[in-house]
């Protein structure tokens, strides 16, 4: 497609609104995948725990805006209660899901220890770094005896290696090794 003739035309907002409007997905293909998610209106549900989180999580935004740009002071009694909230929000979502919140955060925190196997450290936080893999194999993880399973063998090796990585780069510099 040509856009060489929108590079020195003006935008008026009724042209800008047309031309966005061309990518709007076909309403009744929203409104027939919310359905397809399932019987009971888990679609509607789910809508409602996402829209319910954006909007608890810009309150809580909005809460540290002023504090930070507008030197208010921070309402930790209002940021509790708006993170009740979206922990509210988040149990709903589970429950559309057909997930415990136990699950979430059972698969949650074997995600972080695949990607983070001692503790926190930029280097492993890169996207480079990353192994996308991995961590999505714990977060689909099902509870059972981790010794005999594939992926918990993978990490535990994985994580001795990433360990033998680390200590010969501080042996090789003195300063890279990260506790």
């Amino acid at each position: 497609m040509d856009l060489n003739h929108l590079k020195n035309t003006t935008m008026d907002p009724d042209s800008y609104q047309a031309d966005a409007s061309r990518t709007r997905a076909p309403q009744d293909k929203v409104i027939y995948r919310i359905h397809e998610l399932g019987n009971n209106c888990k679609g509607v549900q789910l809508l409602h725990a996402i829209i319910g989180m954006t909007g608890e999580i810009g309150e809580i935004a909005g809460a540290y805006e002023k504090f930070a740009y507008y030197g208010q002071t921070l309402d930790e009694s209002n940021l509790k209660e708006e993170l009740g909230d979206v922990l509210w929000y988040i149990a709903e979502a589970c429950d559309a899901l057909g997930l415990s919140l136990q699950e979430v955060m059972k698969s949650n925190i074997r995600k972080l220890r695949s990607r983070y196997p001692d503790k926190y450290a930029d280097d492993l936080a890169k996207e480079d770094n990353r192994n996308r893999e991995a961590e999505m194999k714990e977060v689909e993880y099902v509870d059972g005896k981790p010794e005999d399973d594939a992926v918990y063998k993978y990490l535990i090796k994985n994580a001795q290696k990433d360990y033998e990585r680390r200590l010969k780069r501080y042996q090789d510099d003195g300063v890279t090794y990260e506790e």
